[in-house]
């Protein structure tokens, strides 16, 4: 039987904004998880995810730490540059 949902993954969902802490707290568990020789990928339904990003208890802990995710964000690209040197 093919399924026929559009999946994204993890590394997906942070790009989007999510942290692992929201990811736990609004999606909990994956909807499928795919096992290769190597990894495992979590897969997030999208149509669930979008319904979550449209959630009010989501936009607002998304508006609160907006600006905690951002100083994060540069502490990590500053930090990947100073590896380089």
């Amino acid at each position: 039987m093919k399924d026929n949902k559009e999946y994204i993954i993890k590394k997906e969902l942070k790009l989007r904004g999510f942290t692992e802490f929201s990811i736990k707290r609004f999606l909990k568990e994956p909807d499928k998880i795919i096992k290769d020789s190597y990894r495992k990928y979590y897969l997030y339904d999208l149509k669930r995810v979008i319904e979550v990003e449209n959630n009010e208890e989501f936009k607002e802990w998304f508006s609160k730490n907006k600006n905690k995710r951002e100083i994060l964000k540069q502490k990590k690209i500053e930090y990947n540059e100073k590896q380089k040197e």
